[in-house]
């Protein structure tokens, strides 16, 4: 049977091409590829600015690997049929065609089970990239050398932050009384507060994704009534080890206690484990309990 000629990828799309191809230069290697290149993309938010470029980026990259897998696996699959006809009077050959098909069958039941995750995921992703939670914040300058972050964590946040510490250079303290919010807004704060010289404080409030920022201050500070609230991740990131390691590797950075770490993360998201200042001091996650006078900057 002779190959009825087309593009590259019609004839893939019609098993046209010899079984070897199909199967490891156009199922396999991409796959590899493929894998290696979201991984590498949504692994690194902090290479994108924007929230809702980032929020967009998954819901793309699904589609087109849904596009992708159907065109290698329809080729594949025909491919290992037609191999199997044509070598129908030696079977041991021909097995190689059900080998194929026996493994696009392993594959399709490992996506099945993946897919319910994948369909979250994307979703809230999409949903994100169309409508981010604003939430309630107001950033100002409280007294001099001092930019207090108040309210619910949402989209602007990290940019209006960024704003107030260039408009007010000579800032020392950054004061946070908020109950959480949008993660990505506290991890790229986390990062701009890593690289600077500001120091954190909490007077009364700071519970969930503001717990991140606190940490990445200089210098961690809170009053003797404040208190923090931690929790684990959503049941839709929880499944990936990877997502857990990354929010270990944000707290042990800054040499908070290995064992409370783990404590928080497993406390369930609709759920939180509360300190109060002496607590958070013996943990690590403060450095040290001062009164609002002790804190001016000088």
């Amino acid at each position: 049977m002779g190959e009825t000629g087309g593009t590259y990828l019609i004839r893939h799309w019609r098993g046209e091409l010899p079984l070897w191809q199909s199967f490891w230069v156009n199922l396999v290697a991409p796959l590899v590829a493929w894998r290696t290149l979201v991984g590498w993309l949504l692994g690194s938010p902090e290479r994108f600015s924007d929230l809702r470029l980032f929020s967009a980026l998954g819901p793309a990259l699904t589609l087109i690997g849904l596009l992708l897998c159907v065109w290698q696996g329809v080729g594949c699959w025909r491919a290992a049929l037609r191999y199997r006809k044509l070598h129908r009077e030696r079977p041991a050959r021909a097995m190689w065609g059900e080998l194929v098909r026996v493994q696009l069958a392993i594959l399709v039941a490992v996506a099945m089970l993946w897919a319910p995750r994948f369909a979250i995921i994307t979703g809230r992703s999409l949903h994100t990239a169309l409508f981010p939670e604003r939430g309630d914040w107001h950033v100002a300058r409280e007294q001099p050398g001092v930019i207090s972050v108040r309210g619910r964590f949402g989209y602007g946040l990290a940019d209006a932050v960024r704003d107030a510490l260039v408009k007010w250079p000579d800032t020392a303290i950054l004061q946070l009384d908020s109950p959480g919010g949008l993660m990505w807004e506290a991890e790229t704060l986390y990062r701009t507060l890593s690289r600077s010289h500001l120091m954190t404080y909490v007077e009364g409030r700071c519970d969930s994704a503001c717990t991140y920022v606190f940490v990445a201050g200089r210098g961690r500070y809170v009053h003797e009534g404040a208190h923090m609230g931690f929790h684990g991740l959503g049941e839709a990131y929880a499944a990936d080890p990877r997502t857990r390691r990354h929010h270990e590797r944000l707290y042990d950075a800054r040499g908070v206690d290995a064992r409370f770490i783990r404590n928080a993360l497993d406390t369930p998201p609709d759920h939180l484990l509360t300190l109060n200042a002496r607590q958070l001091v013996r943990v690590g996650v403060a450095q040290k309990v001062v009164s609002e006078e002790e804190l001016q900057p000088r």
